[in-house]
């Protein structure tokens, strides 16, 4: 019943679920992913999905929901690229970093950090 009711109270919810049920993302507290590769899957699935205007958050919004129902932070490492501000807590699945690659083009999240469903994130997942 609690689950039903957050999905329809809160239609960012029910859209993290959905990925996450879709495997596109996994949590874990191991897991990371960029915060900007993250909120670009999220506002793509949503347009593909067809979703609402509502749906469509800004990306603090999209980090509180993160936070209060997933238990996500955010930290800012230093990457080779430079620092980079990125969710702990999720991580990008293999099968969701190939959909997002074939959505945008500069995928910044380290592919030493994607998620193999059988066993967490590769090499250097943390």
């Amino acid at each position: 019943p609690r689950e039903e009711w957050l999905r329809r109270a809160n239609p960012t919810y029910a859209v993290i679920r959905d990925m996450e049920s879709d495997g596109l993302i996994a949590f874990g507290k191991d897991y990371q992913v960029v915060r900007d590769d993250l909120y670009q899957l999220y506002m793509a699935y949503v347009d593909e999905e067809g979703g609402e205007d509502e749906v469509k958050v800004e990306k603090r919004v999209f980090t509180q929901v993160l936070s209060q129902y997933f238990n996500v932070s955010v930290s800012r490492p230093k990457l080779p690229g430079g620092r980079e501000f990125v969710y702990v807590g999720v991580g990008l699945t293999r099968k969701g970093f190939e959909w997002l690659r074939g959505k945008v083009r500069n995928v910044k999240t380290p592919e030493a950090w994607i998620v193999d469903e059988d066993n967490g994130p590769g090499v250097g997942g943390k």
